[in-house]
């Protein structure tokens, strides 16, 4: 139950951590194309509020969603008219994942319910953790803090954004309050927070919060930038943020009143002040495009995986969005915007075509979900190699994800897709560093899925060093379809979150996405709840050797009632199974007896058991002869 519980933390100073230099190409063997940009003189903006998180009283819980997609990408009605003549084409039938037996299956630790969407749609769901596992969550509507760890990890419930800033700016905002971004700042550790305010060209602001401690509790610092300096004449949205040793970035589209696509534009900002709650100097790059004068759409800044930042400058990547699309723009920011000599450089990178899909369909309901389009909405850099993903067909006009790595040495790219064809359509992909060494590139992806047969739902999936792919993992089942804006389709997404615990002694990430509620506190039927997850190295995928003869399968896992347990043994003998929790303390005596030689299966309901992770251990001889990880939801 959620609990409105106080919760002070002492403040942790600035320390100096891990600072991590680019792995530039070199430009004699790999030589950059200068890319087309108009670069604004320095500015700056005063601090506009402190808020602190305590104070905030009001409960006007003001939201305005639009019923439909007023806007989007510059091939939008002829994406729109893809998926259209897609979905009519789709077939069900028996689908598969094309995953490896020697990939490691993603498994849900710690999860709790997140945000609960009171008006509206999509979520927009963003989260980030802390070194010291607090947790800022955000969608469309409310901002959370979570404690991960704790017993009962809620501490505080923001009604909603209008109201956290309602009544501290000066004036108070009356535009329109939507598409929150969060990230941790583990080299400074500290929390960033960003949202765009106003749907129209004079409206149109980025509200920008730093948090004052480690502890986004202690209250944070609120500045208010003009999101369309660049283009008076449009508005400023969808909006993606990053952050390298020295600077803060934002990028994000511009539209026309009309809904058009005007251009795109990438705020640069040294960070230190905004910690410190002084004014901001901040320049702005705009109208970016690559050496044949495409305009770039949805710039994603390309934060570090792992714990600290790199710099100076940092890279930036986009996906093409149109009806046909072969290629990626990886861009390079050269340099703070302290030198003289920065600039934008561009490898535009060659890769098989990719495109969208149909839209999706949901049980109980003819109304299906938008899959959005192509554009890459998130991406990290480590050690060398920047990894990203975004929505693509799989074949058939089912949605799948794309993964891609780009070693930045030599702009070498390798991808890979993962879906469900036939089955379930998978969209919305966020993805975060999950390696445990400098040479390992694994890295775990959330997403959302939904299909004639299932409701909107959350899962995640482990693509290893080797681009291997795991079978994906339920990370928490749909309740119900979902029927906001009463149409023929409902908006979805429009993106979900993920981030790596940066300091966790072994890979560990949390992630929030939506699935389709039967209701909430709000009493919104048929709506969007988040849920938020740990994420930990689970068993290894599908069956396996585990020594004496003996192969094991768990399914399903995780569970919410029915466990299944397949094991086999090369001759007739006397077997015990057990379980434990993860502290190693037995739960429950399972079976003790002979089995036959062959394949043995055992069944248990999982109703006495609280949610979280338990061990299966089947003992033989006296020795343990496997140990298998589940999950009870």
């Amino acid at each position: 139950m959620r609990r409105f519980i106080p919760f002070l933390l002492l403040a942790i100073p600035l320390g100096a951590t891990a600072q991590h230099a680019k792995t530039v190409p070199s430009h004699d063997t790999h030589p950059p194309v200068q890319a087309h940009y108009k670069r604004s003189e320095l500015h700056t903006v005063p601090l506009a509020a402190f808020i602190d998180p305590k104070m905030v009283t009001s409960d006007w819980k003001i939201k305005v969603s639009h019923v439909a997609r007023l806007h989007g990408s510059p091939s939008k009605r002829d994406i729109d008219r893809i998926k259209f003549e897609k979905s009519a084409i789709k077939q069900e039938g028996v689908g598969t994942e094309p995953y490896s037996v020697d990939a490691v299956t993603p498994s849900v630790g710690i999860n709790f319910l997140g945000n609960e969407m009171f008006n509206g749609t999509p979520p927009d769901n963003t989260l980030a953790i802390s070194n010291a596992g607090k947790i800022v969550s955000c969608d469309n509507a409310t901002m959370e803090v979570h404690d991960a760890y704790a017993q009962d990890p809620y501490l505080s419930y923001w009604v909603n954004h209008y109201d956290f800033f309602g009544s501290h700016l000066s004036p108070a905002p009356t535009g329109n309050i939507y598409d929150p971004r969060v990230i941790y700042d583990s080299g400074s550790d500290r929390f960033i927070y960003c949202i765009l305010h106003g749907s129209s060209s004079s409206l149109s602001q980025i509200l920008l919060c730093f948090s004052k401690t480690n502890n986004p509790m202690d209250g944070w610092w609120v500045y208010r930038l003009t999101a369309n300096a660049a283009h008076p004449n449009l508005w400023f949205d969808y909006p993606n943020l990053g952050v390298s040793n020295n600077e803060i970035y934002i990028s994000g589209n511009m539209f026309t009143d009309g809904g058009t696509f005007g251009g795109n534009v990438l705020f640069q900002i040294p960070k230190q002040a905004g910690y410190s709650g002084e004014s901001l100097n901040y320049q702005w790059w705009y109208d970016v495009h690559d050496g044949n004068n495409n305009q770039a759409f949805t710039l994603v800044p390309l934060s570090h995986g792992r714990q600290g930042n790199y710099g100076p400058g940092i890279y930036l990547a986009a996906s093409e969005v149109g009806t046909t699309n072969d290629r990626i723009l990886l861009f390079d920011l050269t340099d703070d915007a302290s030198a003289t000599n920065e600039t934008l450089n561009v490898y535009p990178i060659n890769t098989s075509s990719y495109v969208i899909g149909g839209y999706a369909a949901q049980s109980g309901s003819s109304g299906v979900l938008d899959v959005g389009d192509t554009r890459m909405q998130n991406g990290f850099y480590y050690n060398g190699t920047v990894h990203f993903v975004h929505t693509t067909d799989i074949g058939g006009g089912w949605n799948g994800i794309r993964y891609s790595r780009i070693k930045t040495s030599d702009q070498t790219i390798t991808s890979g897709n993962f879906g469900n064809q036939g089955q379930l359509d998978y969209a919305y992909p966020s993805v975060a560093a999950f390696s445990t060494s400098t040479t390992d590139n694994a890295a775990m992806i959330s997403f959302l899925a939904s299909g004639p047969g299932t409701f909107p739902h959350v899962r995640v999936v482990n693509v290893d060093n080797g681009m291997n792919w795991s079978p994906s993992t339920l990370v928490k089942a749909g309740e119900s379809h979902v029927s906001i804006q009463g149409g023929e389709t409902e908006r979805w997404g429009d993106y979900s979150g993920i981030t790596r615990k940066h300091n966790a002694s072994s890979p560990e990430v949390w992630m929030s996405g939506c699935y389709g509620a039967s209701t909430n506190h709000w009493n919104v039927s048929q709506g969007f709840n988040a849920w938020i997850s740990q994420i930990v190295s689970g068993a290894p995928a599908s069956v396996r050797e585990m020594g004496q003869g003996t192969d094991v399968k768990v399914f399903p896992n995780p569970v919410v009632d029915i466990f299944t347990l397949d094991f086999s043994v090369p001759e007739r003998q006397q077997v015990s199974i057990q379980l434990t929790d993860i502290q190693g303390r037995v739960v429950k005596h399972l079976f003790t007896d002979h089995v036959k030689a062959g394949v043995n299966r055992l069944s248990f309901n999982r109703g006495a058991l609280a949610a979280g992770q338990y061990v299966l251990t089947i003992i033989s001889n006296g020795q343990s002869i496997t140990n298998e990880k589940i999950v009870v939801q």
